[in-house]
């Protein structure tokens, strides 16, 4: 398409790069990892304690959770013997606000940690270290 836009009869392209900036690809791991990390956090929260693994059903779950959003959190209730089974999409609603003391602390740590690792990181890089 390129090369007949062109004009160019002799004109062959036969590859084509894209530049990225290391910062978009860290932004890119950074949520991978940060995803990942809810679902796991996700599938031990919904897995027994009496089970190894959860069941199909939870995992499902639990994904539809981490990609659909928070809050999502649907319970099944399986009945034993003859009784009925009854699902549950209600959002759950917090207990309290989100931003409580010890989050707020946790948060600026973290800040304060990533600002500090980000400016050893560039001096290293820059040949400073």
């Amino acid at each position: 398409m390129i090369d007949k836009a062109s004009g160019n009869p002799y004109q062959r392209i036969n590859a084509l790069y894209w530049s990225v900036s290391a910062s978009a690809l860290e932004g890119l791991i950074d949520q991978v990892r940060t995803r990942l990390a809810e679902l796991l956090g996700e599938l031990r929260a919904v897995t027994p304690a009496s089970a190894d693994v959860p069941t199909a059903s939870q995992a499902a779950n639990a994904v539809n959770v981490v990609i659909n959003g928070r809050g999502n959190r649907v319970h099944v209730a399986h009945a034993e013997g003859d009784g009925a089974s009854a699902t549950s999409g209600a959002r759950e609603e917090p207990d309290g606000p989100f931003w409580t003391v010890g989050k707020r602390i946790g948060a600026i740590a973290v800040g304060l940690a990533t600002i500090a690792a980000t400016v050893i990181a560039w001096w290293q890089f820059q040949g400073a270290g």
